[in-house]
């Protein structure tokens, strides 16, 4: 077994989230960051990769997911571009 970090980022996509943010409210946009590449989801477009922490907004946070402990063998499957 091996291990990875995933990584969550998670992005502001409005000013107004200066004044927002402390009472736990917000415009967020977030990404799954893993082996290099973070995976978002859009409306209308789906899930899709993108380089991480270059999402449109400004990155407010990186929340710390922990290591995922893995097979290497089955990784592929679930990640096929990363690895084609």
């Amino acid at each position: 077994m091996s291990s990875v970090v995933v990584v969550l980022n998670i992005y502001d996509l409005s000013p107004a989230n200066d004044y927002l943010y402390p009472i736990g409210f917000g415009l967020h946009h977030s990404g799954v960051e893993i082996l290099g590449v973070e995976y978002s989801f859009a409306s209308g477009g789906g899930i899709f990769e993108s380089r991480p922490k270059v999402a449109p907004g400004m990155l407010r946070s990186m929340c710390d997911m922990r290591a995922i402990l893995y097979n290497i063998n089955i990784i592929p499957l679930f990640f096929p571009i990363v690895f084609a």
